[in-house]
């Protein structure tokens, strides 16, 4: 059997990474189906060329997200439900504004390094250490703010992200432009929680008050991590939007 994708040794990306993405791919291709036992450690180690150590992390991980479940005595597991043919959900943050013919902008508030402090900068732990840049925009529409989007991106990634206009640009855009080229995977989490002072001041509500808040990831070749957003809306301004889709 051949792995999904490569693993290559000159890329940014460590090797775990890279053999994680090669077993979702198998799962999300049926290769490895829901309930099947994936290959043993050694034959994982032959398939993509690494180490035991380097196919355990990628296992442990693998197992911590859901998508795998070990055994004792047995082997490893892909979850039953995890990936596969069938159905597939597509999501969308969609906007409920009444009316028509409302405009909608974007707005730069703050670039700047990112810090230990921003929570985005937990998606590239374990990730090679580049300098990562923070940009903050307010989305507005007729003229009231409605979400603030909080990215962090390794400054490698996209160099003219620093100096780059990005008043009603689209940062996806400028992601796939860059060096790291086409986006191959994404991941979004969404949550319900409650403004912050800081962010109840720029959407013009009260602190406290409930919030709808999205996490995006999003996945270079090799697995890395190229991008990571947080979006944050006042509840009631947003409905979270759920599409199946037959595979």
């Amino acid at each position: 059997m051949t792995p999904p994708i490569a693993i290559d040794r000159e890329t940014p990306a460590k090797l775990y990474l890279q053999v994680m993405d090669a077993v979702r791919r198998n799962v999300a291709s049926g290769e490895w189906p829901p309930g099947s036992r994936i290959p043993p450690e050694d034959a994982l180690c032959l398939l993509f060329g690494v180490s035991k150590i380097t196919i355990r992390q990628a296992i442990g991980k693998l197992a911590a997200e859901g998508l795998l479940a070990r055994q004792q005595g047995r082997g490893t597991y892909v979850q039953t439900g995890a990936g596969g043919p069938g159905f597939t959900m597509r999501t969308r943050l969609a906007e409920e504004i009444s009316g028509k013919g409302i405009e909608h902008t974007v707005r730069l508030v703050e670039r700047r390094p990112a810090g230990a402090a921003d929570p985005e900068t937990k998606a590239f732990e374990g990730s090679p250490g580049h300098s990562l840049l923070f940009i903050r925009r307010v989305r507005e529409a007729g003229g009231a703010p409605v979400l603030i989007e909080d990215s962090v991106v390794p400054e490698d990634v996209c160099p003219d992200l620093a100096t780059a206009p990005l008043d009603n640009a689209s940062l996806f855009a400028l992601l796939q432009a860059g060096p790291a080229g086409r986006v191959s995977r994404a991941v979004e989490t969404f949550e319900v929680g409650h403004l912050s002072s800081a962010e109840a001041r720029i959407l013009k509500a009260r602190p406290g008050a409930p919030a709808l808040i999205a996490y995006r990831r999003l996945y270079g070749a090799g697995g890395r991590p190229i991008a990571c957003t947080r979006f944050v809306s006042r509840a009631g301004r947003y409905k979270f939007q759920i599409e199946f889709e037959r595979v």
